[in-house]
């Protein structure tokens, strides 16, 4: 299947406001952008039941583990009911939950799907976010320098969702997603919810409920007969 990737744009003055909202609750930027693209699931599917899998470092914590060659990452499962969460709820869920799970992260995602079968079917997930910080202390303070940075990921998930920071400290976003799951503009769609959901998050108060936050415009409501994309496999 063809693999196309949808760019999201997050702003200089949209990423100041990342760092403030994740001062603010005592959490890493991580969470934020967890916590955003749970509000874009939830009002793409159009559900506030959102269940997604996120990118955990599987790298053993050992002395000199960081020269060990390999791609030591694992896929959780989220899951979240946004109908009856505050902003601040939610991203403090998203922490508690980041925390509960870290001593998991090392179980192969197959023993996992195994264990919550019948509870959480992880081969269904239709979306996975990724949070990448390529500004390690090792690389900047040594003898090489990172000019460019391009990830490439072949991944079974139909929507992948990838958040960058480089050395520069800015952040940028993309979708990787299967044209054979979802059309192009669902994929577009959902890279646009992940950047108004970023921005609401970080100019909305804290005390305001998750459902109440809308994320379409005028024409997209006026339209909208369905859930606004379709985040499930065709049959």
């Amino acid at each position: 299947s063809e693999i196309t990737r949808f760019p999201i744009a997050i702003s200089a003055a949209t990423s100041e406001e990342i760092r403030k909202l994740a001062a603010r609750h005592g959490v890493s930027v991580r969470t934020v952008f967890v916590a955003a693209h749970v509000l874009a699931v939830a009002v793409a599917s159009g559900q506030n039941d959102v269940l997604t899998g996120v990118i955990a470092n599987a790298r053993p914590e050992t002395a000199d583990a960081d020269r060990l060659i390999g791609v030591f990452l694992n896929t959780l499962p989220l899951r979240v009911h946004t109908d009856d969460r505050s902003v601040s709820e939610l991203i403090a869920e998203v922490h508690k939950w980041d925390a509960r799970v870290a001593p998991h992260r090392y179980v192969p995602f197959g023993i996992l799907e195994r264990d919550l079968r019948g509870d959480i079917h992880l081969g269904d997930l239709p979306t996975y976010v990724n949070f990448m910080d390529f500004r390690r202390a090792d690389y900047r303070d040594g003898p090489v320098r990172m000019n460019d940075v391009r990830a490439v990921a072949d991944t079974n998930f139909p929507a992948a969702v990838d958040f960058l920071i480089t050395d520069d400290a800015e952040f940028t976003g993309w979708i990787d997603g299967n044209l054979g799951v979802f059309s192009a503009d669902e994929l577009s769609r959902l890279a646009v919810l992940h950047e108004r959901a970023l921005e609401a998050l970080t100019t909305v108060d804290g005390a305001v409920p998750v459902r109440s936050i809308d994320l379409l415009d005028a024409d997209e409501i006026t339209e909208l007969t369905g859930p606004t994309i379709r985040l499930a496999p065709s049959e």
